[in-house]
C-alpha cells in the first residue's frame, strides 16, 4: 500500500513538472510617458520553446490602471489600432511586440515614472500566472 502511495505522490510530481511554462520573456520594456500624457506603450518578444500554441493574457501593470494589447493594422492605406483580449504564441514560435505591430498599451498612471525603474507585469500563459519586469527607459 505504501508503495501505491508513493507511485501515485511521485507520479503527480511529475505531472506539475511538466505543466511548467515554456514561455520566455526578453527585451521587455516601458516607454516614459509623454510630459502631461496619461498613456504609453511596452514593447518585448514571447518565445513559446513548446510545441504547442500558449494563449497570453495580459491582466495588469503597476501602476497603471488598465493595460490592453493593441495590434497595428493599415486599413485603407491608413495605421489603425485594434485591440486584442488575449494573444496566441505558435508552438515553437515567437512573437515580437514593436513599434507598427502588436505592443502592450499602458493607461493612467498613479504615480510618476522614473526611468531606469522596474515595473512588473502580471501576465498568464494558458492560465498560469507569470511576473515580468519591464525596465522603464525614456523615448
Amino acid at each position: 500500500m505504501k508503495t501505491l502511495f508513493l507511485f501515485i505522490f511521485l507520479f503527480s510530481l511529475s505531472g506539475l513538472s511538466n505543466s511548467k511554462q515554456a514561455v520566455t520573456v526578453t527585451d521587455a520594456l516601458v516607454y516614459l510617458p509623454i510630459k502631461d500624457s496619461d498613456v504609453t506603450a511596452g514593447y518585448a518578444t514571447f518565445k513559446n520553446e513548446s510545441p504547442k500554441g500558449v494563449k497570453v493574457v495580459f491582466h495588469s501593470v503597476a501602476p497603471f490602471t488598465k493595460v490592453e494589447i493593441h495590434e497595428t493594422v493599415e486599413k485603407g492605406g491608413l495605421s489603425t489600432m485594434r485591440k486584442i483580449n488575449d494573444l496566441l504564441i505558435p508552438g515553437d514560435g515567437r512573437v515580437v511586440f514593436k513599434p507598427g505591430s502588436f505592443h502592450m498599451m499602458l493607461f493612467n498612471p498613479t504615480r510618476a515614472l522614473r526611468a531606469g525603474e522596474e515595473l512588473t507585469a502580471r501576465i498568464s500563459c494558458d492560465g498560469h500566472l507569470l511576473k515580468i519586469k519591464f525596465k522603464v527607459v525614456e523615448r
